[in-house]
């Protein structure tokens, strides 16, 4: 377990290093937001990189605060789900990040950097997918909690509902991770990131209505004389 604690750290720490290092290298005005369309649309100060660690910092001290509390409640399997989820995300985060300033460091105020925000949705949408398959192996090994896992009125009811809810959401996510990935790399753009979060969502609604019916098919079994 502290290894996994430990990763989190390091996460942090990486993301401070990938920063420093590309500031400096990269020029004092870099892009800082591109459109829809892949163009850079606002310069700014290379400096305003520096909110990239804060945003990692702040996601790993509250992965790791919310880790602690389900030790203090004795529910480790809760722990390291959360310690697993935060690496997902700490790690998508140091890549999208660090692609940002790779690319930052070749621009000169007459080059087509069009590609760059195409580049970033595109690693947005294989991150995403790959964070879900991998936070799908981890949905059934959750206990009944209020923070992680498919969480309704209905799946919470008791510990076979959940658990049954906790198995159909971790397949569904798993094969939504797969689809997001094949979507990423065969649409490109903005386009491909809003077709993940379009599955991610239906997936999402899929994995409610599945909790209701689990729900009340353990209370029929369980209502019968």
């Amino acid at each position: 377990m502290q290894r996994t604690y430990s990763s989190i750290y390091a996460l942090i720490m990486l993301s401070i290093i990938i920063t420093v290092f590309f500031l400096a290298i990269m020029p004092d005005q870099v892009p800082m937001h591109y459109n829809a369309l892949g163009q850079i649309d606002r310069i700014g100060s290379k400096y305003e990189n520096l909110v990239f660690p804060l945003v990692v910092f702040l996601s790993g001290a509250l992965f790791l605060a919310l880790a602690r509390y389900f030790r203090k409640k004795n529910e480790p399997e809760n722990e390291q789900v959360i310690l697993r989820s935060g690496i997902a995300m700490l790690v998508l985060f140091n890549v999208l990040f660090g692609y940002f300033m790779w690319k930052a460091t070749s621009y000169t105020p007459e080059a087509e950097l069009d590609t760059t925000a195409e580049g970033i949705y595109q690693i947005g949408s294989l991150g995403l997918g790959a964070a879900l398959i991998a936070l799908a192996s981890l949905m059934p090994k959750t206990s009944i909690n209020s923070v992680v896992g498919l969480r309704t009125g209905w799946s919470m009811k008791n510990e076979r509902v959940w658990q049954r809810s906790q198995r159909f959401g971790g397949i569904a996510m798993a094969i939504c991770g797969l689809a997001v990935i094949i979507s990423g790399l065969f649409i490109k753009g903005v386009a491909g990131m809003l077709v993940g979060l379009g599955l991610l969502l239906v997936t999402a609604l899929i994995c409610v209505l599945a909790s209701y019916r689990i729900y009340v098919a353990d209370k029929n079994n369980h209502n019968k004389p």
